[in-house]
């Protein structure tokens, strides 16, 4: 039976929907023989309609560990949360009012927007800096291992005033700087290799550490010399079995659970100082523009 234009697009949606929340990514064989079972499609037809969504740009094909697997697409406008688009940097877009675009430069560095953790702390941001009784709007951002400083610079364009981003790695180094660059942040947005312990004792009003839980551990002083009477933590890189072990050390500290999500085993949370505020669960999914 021959499908509507509406009903095609309704499938594909599915389709890149069912890729989406996937944790092991399907091989293009995996997934036609799912489309075939799961939608009655004949397996040229599946196949079709899997390129059909390479092709527009909704799904791509990539390299695990010397297998080709099917992922999202981050090659055209995607939007991550309600306020954040994430934009290919050669890729022409016009944001609507009210939504802020964080174009990107297709690098090495982590932090694309492929990975759960990153996805989870841009929706911990928009979360975050628009709660307006916060008041981050004159603040000072610190994202310890920037990698693509997507997470500082996502920050600085929802209305922090500055911002720090931390790496090791000199790749992710000269890719947040060009990314800073290439969103007009370059006057406030510093990027440096500068070892977390030798950071000046400025304090931060948000501070944001996608990193693995030994690592959080390792940096837990160092992330509480710099935090701001009233500052918010962003934290990810862990998984959901994970989350109590940072809530137990940070609540000793006087901050609260403000806000947690958790997508394919992996968790983001906030906690802040001082303010108490419910915590929020939501269902945001990424939506293709």
């Amino acid at each position: 039976m021959k499908r509507t234009s509406a009903q095609t697009e309704d499938l594909g949606q599915q389709v890149v929907e069912l890729v989406e929340k996937r944790a092991e990514k399907f091989t293009p064989v995996e997934l036609t023989a799912l489309l075939s079972r799961s939608f009655g499609l004949e397996k040229r037809s599946a196949g079709d309609l899997i390129r059909s969504l390479v092709t527009s740009g909704h799904l791509a094909y990539a390299d695990r560990h010397g297998r080709t697997v099917i992922d999202i697409s981050f090659n055209r406008a995607v939007q991550i949360s309600p306020r954040l688009v994430l934009v290919p940097a050669t890729v022409p877009f016009t944001p609507e009012p009210g939504i802020s675009a964080v174009r990107l430069l297709h690098g090495a560095s982590f932090g694309d927007g492929h990975h759960p953790t990153t996805r989870m702390c841009l929706r911990g941001v928009d979360f975050l800096l628009n709660q307006t009784r916060l008041h981050f709007g004159q603040g000072r951002v610190l994202d310890i291992g920037t990698g693509s400083g997507v997470l500082a610079i996502a920050a600085l364009k929802l209305g922090m005033n500055a911002g720090t981003g931390l790496d090791i790695d000199p790749c992710a180094i000269s890719e947040a700087r060009e990314n800073a660059r290439i969103n007009a942040l370059e006057d406030r947005l510093e990027v440096s290799e500068t070892p977390l312990e030798n950071l000046s004792s400025r304090s931060f009003d948000l501070i944001i550490a996608n990193l693995r839980l030994p690592t959080l551990n390792h940096l837990y002083e160092q992330i509480l010399r710099l935090a701001a009477h009233n500052c918010a933590l962003l934290l990810s890189g862990i998984h959901g079995d994970e989350v109590s072990h940072l809530l137990n050390a940070y609540t000793r500290q006087d901050f609260s659970p403000v806000w947690q999500k958790e997508e394919k085993d992996w968790a983001a949370l906030a906690v802040l100082r001082s303010i108490s505020h419910p915590a929020g669960v939501s269902k945001e999914r990424p939506v293709l523009i």
